[in-house]
């Protein structure tokens, strides 16, 4: 039986393909501290908030990788993540009471044009034109 941390049924039949794990990253150490995994995702931030507010951690931001994988968990927790109209604060208040914020991992998201640039040769616009 696997405890999914948020009152999930315990021995269930359906395993998880994907996990999510929290890490809390210090401001003025240089260390990574796990806060907890989940086997689901949305409420789960929420809750891994709530979990450091009760102990007093000050979370500031979260940091997300592939947006196209997170940007419904962030839509959902009230971000807005389009040129038009950008919101990059959650709903959610830190133990101050401040905002927390959302910001891509860009070391990441340079990674993943490295790699289309080296599977595609080139990228193309909306209109198929070549990105120079």
């Amino acid at each position: 039986a696997v405890d999914l941390g948020f009152g999930g049924e315990e021995g269930s039949e359906v395993p998880a393909s994907k996990t999510l794990v929290f890490l809390a990253n210090t401001i003025n150490w240089r260390y990574k501290l796990p806060v907890a995994h989940f086997l689901e995702l949305a409420n789960l931030v929420c809750i891994a908030v709530e979990k450091l507010k009760k102990i007093g951690i000050v979370v500031v931001n979260i940091t997300y990788d592939n947006p196209t994988n997170n940007w419904a968990m962030l839509t959902a927790l009230g971000t807005q993540l389009n040129l038009k109209c950008l919101k990059v604060s959650l709903n959610i208040n830190n133990v101050l009471g401040k905002s927390i914020f959302c910001t891509p991992d860009v070391c990441h998201l340079l990674k993943l044009v490295w790699n289309a640039l080296a599977d595609y040769g080139m990228l193309k616009d909306g209109d198929g034109d070549i990105i120079r």
